[in-house]
This record gives structure tokens, sequence and C-alpha cells, in this order.
């Protein structure tokens, strides 16, 4: 067995930035985190970019590196569970918004908007383990938890319906929705807001959609906004 079938590089390069930046927010946000904690978060986010593929999306639903994704990364979880509640208790939203997915993939197939939907949401629960393991989960972790998984949701609905799969109004709709949820949380993070809204109105009226082969230039652009993103949530979080 090669161990390129074990490891790989996620097909959707979105991936990668959803599940690093939720390490990223998730060590921020933890309180005083520890050194070797910290390691442990990146060295499992590592681990969980290049094995997502295998559980996403199989090459068959019991291959060798579909089952080594899964065994592997429940045994990573399951070991630092049995480590410290907190952690236990952070791993519960992912294990069912994962499990959920693997559902959803099977009755509706991976490019469904409820599939992509929702694996996009339980890669960014992450923010919580990560935070456990790298010091304690604060009130600031489930701020930038809800906050960053509304604007991931906002933004893979943008990207749908970009390529035509959804209406347009549906992400402009949900953009103006969210808008409470920030201003409670932090009235400042409704600058970050700003450009979902824009892009969201902005394809509402223009329907300017992008073709298919196009697709991987999209997630490109929608990465570099999720980095002004994570910057900007982060300095709001501790400045304001």
């Amino acid at each position: 067995m090669s161990i390129k079938r074990l490891y790989k590089f996620p097909t959707e390069p979105s991936i990668v930035g959803f599940i690093f930046f939720a390490g990223i927010l998730g060590i921020f946000t933890s309180g005083r985190p520890d050194p070797l904690g910290i390691l442990i978060v990146l060295l499992i986010n590592f681990h969980i970019i290049f094995t997502i593929d295998s559980i996403y999306h199989p090459e068959k639903l019991l291959s060798i590196p579909s089952l080594y994704a899964l065994a592997s990364n429940s045994l990573i979880a399951l070991y630092l569970a049995l480590q410290e509640y907190e952690i236990l208790y952070s791993l519960i939203p992912t294990a069912l918004l994962i499990t959920i997915t693997i559902i959803l993939r099977k009755l509706y197939g991976k490019t469904d908007m409820l599939t992509t939907s929702t694996g996009s949401i339980a890669l960014t629960s992450l923010v919580l383990p990560s935070a456990a393991i790298a010091g304690e989960i604060t009130s600031d972790t489930f701020n930038i938890w809800i906050i960053y998984s509304l604007y991931i949701l906002a933004s893979v609905l943008y990207v749908e319906s970009k390529i035509g799969r959804i209406d347009t109004w549906i992400p402009a709709i949900f953009s103006f929705a969210i808008i409470p949820i920030y201003y409670i949380l932090n009235q400042y993070y409704l600058i970050l807001l700003a450009d979902t809204l824009a892009k969201t109105l902005s394809h509402h009226i223009q329907k300017n959609y992008t073709p298919l082969k196009e697709i991987t230039k999209l997630g490109v652009a929608e990465t570099k906004r999720l980095f002004i993103f994570i910057i900007g949530s982060l300095l709001i979080t501790f400045l304001l």
C-alpha cells in the first residue's frame, strides 16, 4: 500500500483553509495556550488535511484509504478525549456533523448543497477541540466559532450560486439573516460582513456566473477573502 493513497492533498483546496484556520482560531482564543498543545493541534490538523479526502470523497466506502482515514482520526480523537473531559465534549459537534455529512453524501451525493454545507460546518467546528487541546475553550472561542461557521456557510452558498447550482437570492438572504447574530456577539463583527453582503448582492443583481471549469479560481479568491476575515475577526475579538 503506497503512502500516497493514504495521504493526499484534498481535491478541494478550500478545505485546507477551512481546517487550518479552524486550528489557528482555536489556538488564539484558548486563553493561554500551551506550546505542546499548539504543536499537537498543528500536527493533528496536518493529518486531517491529508486524510479528509478519503472520508469525504472515498474511492469506495470500505477502501483501505477510507478505513485508514476513519480509524486513524477516530483513534487520535479517542486518545485525546480520554485525557480531558473538555476535549471529549469539544469533539462531539465535529463527530456528529461528519457523521451526518457521510450519510447525506450517500443519500444525495457529494455535490448536493446540503452535503457541502454540512461538511464545511463540520470542519469549522474544529475550532472547539483545537482550543481545548491548545489551552481551554473560552467565550471568545464560542464567538469565533459561530461567526466563522456562518461566514463559511455564506461563502459556500455564494460559490454554489456562482456556478448556478442554487438561486442567487439564497446567499444574499442568508448574508442579511446573520447580521443580528454578528451584532449580538460584537457589533464590530459587522465590519466582517461588508464584503459578503457586497458580493452576494452584486451577484444577485448582475447574475455574473462562473463556468464550472473555473471553480478553482473562484475557490482561490474565496480563500483570500477568508484570510482577511480571519485576521479581522481576531483583531476585533481582542482589540474591540
